[in-house]
């Protein structure tokens, strides 16, 4: 049986397309670590703002890892600066789209996503 992992990376789509807005290192960061999870036996999920609207809810990369992202009250680009004030949506509706009880560990990335981690 693997190991479920949930990343909170509230503004670091892993799937963003490296160079846009918002769209560098910690995106690619977020992606080589849940591959390399992904390796050692992890499902991992990656729980994001949905910045690109046109992109879908839930999509997979690798064999065990999904981006599942949510609209926290606004679909499209947000700024960081902007983010802040979305946590408390973000983080309810978390928890409405997953169990957070089913995974084995959350991680978080950056500060913003560490105040939706605490909870």
């Amino acid at each position: 049986m693997s190991k479920k992992a949930l990343f909170i990376s509230d503004h670091g789509d892993p799937l963003a397309e490296l160079g846009g807005k918002q769209a560098g290192g910690q995106n690619n960061y977020v992606k080589q670590l849940a591959l390399a999870l992904e390796n050692k036996g992890w499902q991992v999920d990656v729980a994001t703002h949905w910045c690109d609207s046109s992109a879908p809810q839930i999509e997979t990369f690798g064999a065990a890892c999904r981006v599942i992202r949510l609209e926290s009250g606004h679909k499209g680009f947000v700024s960081k600066d902007e983010m802040y004030t979305m946590l408390p949506a973000f983080y309810e509706e978390l928890k409405s789209t997953v169990n957070l009880e089913s995974y084995d560990i959350v991680h978080t990335h950056y500060w913003l996503s560490g105040l939706i981690g605490k909870n």
